[in-house]
């Protein structure tokens, strides 16, 4: 599986003028995604599943909630930071999303965890972000596509991945088709949950065959 990454941080290089800049970033972002695919190799069935605002987002807004809840065999929870922002200060708003979103909620029952945020707040953007921190530390995987929180939380040893290499695991293990989950690919992309580079990678190990999952 470090494989994979590696494949995508060579297309990243190419695409880029070597500068002590770039060279910096890619470093550090290939080092952040080798802990993810460390976990990859190592993930614990038991892991209780932590979701981020923007993965609640992303998968309301591409109809992907209903096949996610049947594709995941752990626990899911959030907090009550994620949740004020997702759905309270969006219903405040009059976000669709945020209606949704709690419909979504509540039709799975997904717990609502309250969590104290305060003596980690300064290490992180906002409390949705430290919440997700303090629920993975014990026995947890956050599953967020925000970039720099999930440079963070590996940076913090803890274990995270982003939403297209989890449906694209689902693959590995035989739990999706090879056909859906292009279309999930198309459909994250439609809504920004995942880049034009990070698809075009994954079509192009589709074309070989896939990552093994060892």
């Amino acid at each position: 599986m470090i494989f994979f990454e590696i494949y995508f941080y060579l297309r990243y290089i190419i695409c880029l003028r070597i500068s002590r800049k770039s060279e910096r970033t890619i470093i550090n972002l290939f080092v952040y995604n080798t802990y993810i695919y460390t976990w990859l190799i190592v993930y614990n069935s038991y892991m209780r599943h932590i979701l981020d605002a923007n993965i609640l987002i992303y998968l309301v807004k591409a109809g992907l909630t209903q096949e996610f809840i049947n594709l995941v065999e752990n626990e899911i929870v959030i907090d009550t930071n994620v949740y004020y922002e997702t759905v309270e200060r969006g219903i405040n708003n009059n976000y669709p999303d945020a209606f949704l979103i709690k419909d979504f909620l509540e039709k799975n029952q997904i717990p609502i965890i309250p969590v104290d945020v305060t003596s980690d707040l300064s290490k992180f953007r906002d409390p949705g972000e430290t919440s997700c921190y303090v629920l993975a530390k014990s026995n947890g995987l956050c599953i967020s596509s925000d970039v720099r929180a999930n440079k963070k939380f590996s940076n913090f040893k803890i274990q995270c991945i982003q939403l297209d290499t989890y449906f694209y695991k689902q693959f590995l293990n035989k739990r999706i088709e090879k056909n859906r989950f292009i279309d999930i690919l198309g459909d994250l992309k439609s809504v920004d949950g995942t880049s034009a580079n990070r698809v075009s990678v994954f079509l192009e190990l589709l074309s070989k065959g896939g990552v093994k999952n060892e």
